[in-house]
């Protein structure tokens, strides 16, 4: 127990709110072992608002029975709590099980997360579950080391303003095809290294959509991926692409700054020059009145030198 010079328990002292706030900076199994400092502090862990959970690369010596209690101690963090979280934190570059997974993230949303963030590696695929989208979650990122796919409740969601995906496969579109992003509140959308190969055409429709950031994407193989956006609010947005896609832009009116990065070295070796200028072009046609354009010296290049 801490006790200052006067012989006063600061620690004791302290407003829960506050305790609260400190501890969700830190790991759940360093906010377990403060319960040790004094004893109000006994069972305040089980009601901290953020649960984060760290895992990095283990040695090969005890590394299956370090995953097994890292496993373990997670699941008993859930049976235990007796409060709602505000956020759900799992980073994790090991190979950890499919079901685990899964069930801390349906107890996250069990108990009412408004934020979630999962970065995690699995051997198996991960299908989460589908009342992820449909729940209060607010601010979701999700990073794949994996094989991860989003349940097709991702494209209408109600309560989702900012989504992060990283490496991610998304859901099949309709009949057609074609996975249509609507929305309602969405205001930040960043893909990156995202798995589109079962998908004709990706729309993002989003009415009150303002950042977005596409970059990576990994397409069909034969070429005939289709990316259309409409969204007058869309003040920023981010073009990488090392993949030939078929973009309509429109109803852009709002746009402050934008930046484009047709990666042609891996472009042209399987489209050509001409058709690396044509794909960058069209890609730039749909962006008008823009304040900030940011474009890449190889792809300006390519396009000024294709027509000599």
């Amino acid at each position: 127990m801490y006790r200052c010079c006067s012989g006063v328990d600061r620690l004791s002292t302290l407003p829960d709110a506050l305790v609260h706030h400190i501890l969700s900076f830190f790991d759940m199994k360093v906010i377990v072992q403060t319960s040790l400092l004094c004893k109000r502090w006994k069972n305040l862990w089980n009601s901290v608002p953020n649960l984060n959970f760290h895992l990095g690369f283990l040695p090969r010596i005890g590394k299956k029975k370090k995953l097994i209690h890292f496993m373990n101690f997670v699941d008993r963090v859930f049976i235990l709590r007796d409060s709602n979280i505000d956020m759900f934190n799992l980073e994790c570059r090991e190979i950890l099980d499919v079901n685990r997974i899964t069930s801390w993230i349906i107890g996250a949303v069990g108990q009412h997360a408004q934020e979630l963030n999962a970065k995690s590696n699995t051997s198996e695929p991960l299908e989460l579950p589908y009342n992820l989208f449909t729940s209060n979650i607010k601010a979701m990122k999700l990073r794949s080391y994996g094989n991860m796919r989003l349940p097709s409740s991702m494209s209408t969601s109600e309560r989702i303003q900012s989504l992060y995906l990283y490496g991610v496969q998304l859901p099949n579109g309709n009949s057609n095809g074609e996975l249509v992003l609507s929305c309602l509140v969405l205001e930040t959308l960043v893909m990156s290294s995202c798995d589109l190969k079962d998908i004709k055409v990706l729309t993002v429709s989003a009415p009150l959509l303002e950042n977005l950031e596409l970059s990576y994407l990994r397409t069909n193989k034969d070429g005939s991926s289709k990316f259309n956006t409409c969204n007058p609010n869309l003040k920023s947005f981010t073009f990488v692409s090392t993949e030939y896609m078929d973009c309509c832009l429109e109803n852009l009116s709002s746009l402050v700054s934008a930046n484009i990065d047709i990666c042609v070295e891996g472009l042209k070796h399987h489209m050509g020059k001409e058709a690396c200028a044509k794909f960058f072009i069209e890609v730039l046609s749909g962006i008008t009145n823009v304040k900030s354009l940011t474009l890449q010296t190889l792809s300006v290049e390519v396009c000024l030198f294709s027509a000599f």
